[in-house]
């Protein structure tokens, strides 16, 4: 039965609260990594079908995209994820109608502004016409907000990941047809946006049903947007960084460096995917572990500990075999960009243990506090990367990454201030268990030279089981309760949130 404010959820346990955030974590993450795999699939494409130039373009209408959709939230999601008490049905339609007048209010401001945004590319038709693409996508999106943030309240990560498999479907089935059919980039991604947030709306009201309605409450809005603000403004400030690419490394060095620049850092940042897909599943899991202060500690460990288990394999990886990547992959006119892989490696080895941090500092209300760390990385990358950019090009566009990087780890001890746990305990296992792979890895490529796809596959897969037996050597008792979350998880269970 779904929860209403005359029905509230009863607060769940401690153990169940583990078993609702591995389910909905395996849940979120197995689908995803399938939605991921179609967005990866689409850009593999999508870089044999456009130029250097025009791939460019493709990482500027993400941009452009992340920014008015994160832009137009101002955090009011969140805020009903993070409370306690089961919103009531004004809450969600005040949300809805903030959400709907900044929406519209965005594609009235960007319509006739385009033009002028895009002109400093040279490409500026093409961009204006992505923007206000991605400016009228927004009206779909706002239909998707409730029933989303009533899935993430329950955790019902599962109905949500299948959303977001189904928008990326859309999204590259639509770009990649169109390309094919000699469209240009500017078309192709233009349409694909379109279509993948009417997509979007559609699936999520299949999701969890929900008629919209109106009501405006200021005095309730207020109170949300004081967590919301600060909260949606680490998003922004993590746009602003990534915006540098495309903004001043694109007028400084070209669209030709764009391309190369995104290429090499959505290679190197490949291993966090899952963190990225996590990052909704953060905030929930740790407000609702608020009730249970004596478990929250091991329960933060946990955390971490999953997340660099999970990465710490995969970057070892992406490191040693990404010079192999074009030649097999993409297409070789992506070598160039194999040496930029390296210092967004570097930069990225931080965020498998600060981007859970960042989802507990939300939960204890400290916002504004994870703002801090994350603008001062934008702002790090921005201040040290035009004057890098400008001397080196798109060497010191990727460098200034990595000075800027050491920013974010302060949620480390900030964190430790509020829950007593051991980041030792939760890192030095899974990285060890790495460069074990890591060795191994090398060894099997000295004596089988990677050539083809198929080797590739299968380096990595020995790799993989090496670090798994490691592992589970190195941290027994934590590899042993992982499996029995993950063998619970797995039972099948009656609802209990929404439908």
């Amino acid at each position: 039965m779904t929860p209403t404010h005359s029905q509230p959820a009863a607060p769940l346990s401690a153990p169940a609260i583990v078993r609702a955030t591995v389910r909905a974590a395996g849940a979120l993450v197995t689908r995803q990594l399938l939605g991921h795999g179609l967005n990866a699939a689409g850009a593999v494409a999508l870089a044999n079908l456009f130029s250097v130039e025009e791939f460019g373009i493709y990482a500027i209408v993400v941009l452009i995209w992340s920014v008015l959709y994160v832009i137009s939230d101002v955090g009011l999601g969140a805020a009903l994820v993070r409370q306690g008490e089961e919103p009531e049905p004004h809450d969600y339609r005040s949300v809805f109608t903030a959400q709907l007048l900044m929406m519209t209010t965005l594609l009235v401001l960007v319509w006739p502004l385009a033009p002028l945004l895009a002109a400093p590319y040279a490409r500026a038709g093409d961009v204006a016409f992505i923007m206000r693409m991605a400016a009228l996508a927004l009206l779909p999106a706002c239909l998707q907000t409730v029933p989303s943030i009533r899935l993430e309240r329950h955790l019902r990560f599962e109905r949500l990941a299948l959303v977001e498999v189904g928008q990326a479907l859309v999204f590259n089935l639509t770009a990649v047809a169109l390309a094919w059919a000699g469209r240009g980039a500017a078309v192709s991604l233009g349409a694909a946006l379109l279509a993948r947030k009417i997509g979007g709306a559609v699936l999520a009201q299949a999701a969890s049903p929900w008629a919209p309605g109106w009501h405006f409450s200021w005095n309730r809005l207020r109170g949300l947007l004081a967590f919301g603000v600060p909260f949606q403004g680490v998003g922004v400030v993590a746009l602003g960084k990534d915006a540098f690419i495309p903004v001043v490394a694109g007028v400084l060095a070209g669209e030709a460096a764009v391309g190369l620049l995104t290429w090499a850092s959505w290679v190197a940042r490949a291993p966090v995917l899952a963190l990225f897909m996590m990052q909704r599943v953060y905030l929930p899991a740790f407000s609702r572990m608020l009730e249970h202060r004596g478990e929250l500690a091991r329960f933060v460990e946990n955390v971490l500990f999953t997340a660099n288990a999970a990465v710490a394999p995969l970057a070892v990886l992406v490191l040693l075999l990404s010079e192999h990547l074009p030649a097999l992959v993409f297409g070789k006119q992506w070598q160039s960009a194999v040496p930029l892989v390296l210092p967004y490696w570097l930069a990225m080895l931080p965020l498998a243990t600060a981007f859970p941090l960042f989802g507990l500092l939300g939960a204890l209300g400290h916002a504004r506090t994870a703002f801090v760390l994350a603008a001062t990385q934008a702002a790090a990358v921005w201040l040290l990367g035009a004057p890098l950019t400008a001397a080196f090009g798109a060497t010191g566009a990727a460098w200034a990454s990595v000075l800027a990087a050491p920013a974010i780890a302060a949620a480390v001890p900030i964190a430790r201030r509020s829950v007593d746990f051991d980041v030792a305990r939760a890192v030095v296992a899974p990285w060890s268990a790495a460069l074990v792979c890591g060795g191994a890895l090398l060894a099997m490529r000295m004596h089988w030279p990677v050539t083809s796809v198929a080797g590739l596959m299968a380096c990595s897969a020995a790799a993989l089981v090496v670090y798994g037996l490691t592992i589970a050597m190195l941290a027994p008792s934590r590899a042993r309760t992982m499996l029995s979350l993950l063998t619970q998880a797995a039972a099948p269970k009656r609802a209990t949130g929404p439908a």
